[in-house]
């Protein structure tokens, strides 16, 4: 069985996210790197359509939208990738959701940026994907 795509932010039919809702996301605010990280990246502002969208794929496995993440991730990166990893969700919330959001999109972004993808981080990052030089 085939199932249409919609967009996730706002349920049209078609692309996920849609162009509207795609033009209501707001890029990331440049932030200075944590401790011990040479430089940082994020591609969405955690509000607005950005924040419905990343909501819906981690709490609803609205996954259609994870081509477009791992797409935008990987175009955020100015320098060269050697491997792309990211943090495991807990175990409890692994069993709860049935997958990984951050593991599909890393997997994503590493293909994306053509370099490995290796699990590799510790617990502890909360869903964050790292593309590590």
């Amino acid at each position: 069985m085939l199932l249409p795509t919609t967009c996730p932010v706002c349920a049209a039919p078609g692309p996920a996210p849609c162009a509207g809702c795609a033009g209501d996301m707001r890029p990331a605010p440049a932030l200075p790197p944590p401790a011990g990280v040479e430089s940082c990246a994020a591609l969405l502002a955690y509000a607005g359509a950005g924040r419905e969208l990343v909501a819906r794929l981690k709490y609803r496995n609205a996954r259609a939208s994870v081509r477009f993440l791992a797409r935008g991730m990987a175009d955020v990166v100015t320098e060269e990738v050697d491997v792309v990893t990211w943090a495991p969700t807990t175990p409890a919330r692994l069993r709860a959701r049935g997958f990984d959001q951050a593991g599909l999109r890393g997997s994503r972004s590493g293909e994306a940026v053509t370099c490995g993808f290796v699990p590799g981080l510790a617990r502890g990052w909360g869903g964050v994907v790292a593309l590590c030089r």
